[in-house]
C-alpha cells in the first residue's frame, strides 16, 4: 500500500522542480526537500538496495522533521530557493549554481501533524526508478516545454549543457550508450530529454505538471499533489523566454526541435515550440 504522505517528485532538469517545492513549502502541514539524498552513495547499490535506501531516508527524515524541526536540503541562504541558479551569466556566458547554494540543515518553523506530507525531489534517478516508486509512493513529474529546457541547459553549466546527465547514465548503460553515440551536443540533450519523458509516460495525466501551469496558476495546480496548495496565489513570472536565454540560438533549436522524434511530443505538440519561436522573431 502507498504511503500517501511521502510524495516523489521528479521532472526535468530546469523544468521547475526547484519552484515546486519552494512553493510547497509555503503550504501548510507540508515540506518539501530539493535533493537531499547523498546519491554517490548508491553507486555501489543494486536496484532493491537503492529503494530501501529511499524508503529510509523518508522514514528517518519524518521522524527528523517532527523531533528536531530540521531537514536536510540544497538551499541558498538557509532556506529552499526557487531557482539554485544564479540570475547573472560569468565570464563564459554560462549561469552557475548561486552563491551559497549548498546541501545542509535548515530549519522548519511552522507546525506540523504527524501526518504531514513529506516531498523529495530529485531528478535523474528518480525517474530512473519511477515505475518502481510509483507502486511505494505519489509520484509526480514537472515538465515544462522543450525549447524553453534546451535553451535553460544552454545557458547553464552544469553536466547537461553538455549533453550529459550522470546520475541517470551511472544507472542506466543503455541512456550511456544511446548519449555517447554521437558527439552532437544538442543530439545528446534531445536524447536525454525523450528518456525523461518516456520514463514519465507511466504517470496519470493527474500526475504531470506543467512547469506553464504552475505559474499561471500562482502555485494553485500544486494542489493535485498537496490539498493546501489551493491557498497558493504567488505572483510568478513565467521564463520559457528569459532574457538569460540566447534568443538567436533557440530559433536554431527550434529547428531542430521540430525535425526531431522523441517521447517529449506525447506531452507537448509543435505548436508549442512555433509558438515560441514566433513570439522571438516579434521581439
Amino acid at each position: 500500500m502507498k504511503n500517501p504522505n511521502h510524495i516523489v517528485i521528479t521532472g526535468l532538469p530546469r523544468s521547475g522542480t526547484t519552484l515546486v517545492c519552494h512553493l510547497i513549502n509555503k503550504v501548510d502541514n507540508a515540506v518539501a526537500l530539493n535533493e537531499p539524498i547523498k546519491i554517490k552513495n548508491f553507486k555501489a547499490l543494486n536496484e532493491q538496495q537503492i529503494l530501501e535506501n529511499i524508503a529510509s531516508f523518508f522514514n528517518h527524515t519524518s521522524k527528523q522533521i517532527l523531533e528536531q524541526k530540521q531537514a536536510v536540503s540544497l538551499l541558498i541562504n538557509d532556506a529552499v530557493p526557487d531557482n539554485h541558479m544564479a540570475s547573472s551569466k560569468d565570464p563564459n556566458g554560462l549561469r552557475q549554481m548561486s552563491e551559497g547554494a549548498q546541501k545542509g540543515l535548515f530549519d522548519i518553523n511552522k507546525k506540523l501533524h504527524a501526518n504531514f506530507k513529506l516531498c523529495i525531489k530529485h531528478n535523474a534517478i528518480f525517474s530512473q526508478l519511477l515505475n518502481q516508486l510509483n507502486a511505494l509512493y505519489p509520484c509526480y513529474a514537472i515538465i515544462r516545454n522543450p525549447l524553453s529546457l534546451l535553451a535553460s541547459w544552454s545557458s547553464v553549466k552544469l553536466p547537461i549543457n553538455r549533453g550529459h546527465i550522470p546520475a541517470a547514465e551511472k544507472v542506466n548503460p543503455e541512456l550511456s550508450a544511446q548519449v555517447n553515440q554521437t558527439h552532437d551536443v544538442v543530439e545528446r540533450q534531445i536524447t536525454i530529454m525523450s528518456w525523461f519523458f518516456e520514463r514519465f509516460s507511466s504517470l496519470s495525466n493527474a500526475h504531470i505538471i506543467r512547469y506553464e501551469d504552475v505559474v499561471s496558476s500562482g502555485g494553485n495546480i500544486l494542489k493535485k499533489m498537496i490539498p493546501g496548495a489551493e491557498t497558493l496565489n504567488e505572483r510568478l513570472r513565467n521564463k520559457n523566454l528569459n532574457d538569460l536565454y540566447d534568443h538567436n540560438l533557440m530559433l536554431k533549436l527550434g529547428e531542430k526541435l521540430l525535425v526531431s522524434e522523441g517521447s517529449m511530443w506525447n506531452f507537448y505538440n509543435k505548436q508549442d515550440i512555433e509558438k515560441l519561436m514566433s513570439e522571438i522573431s516579434q521581439r
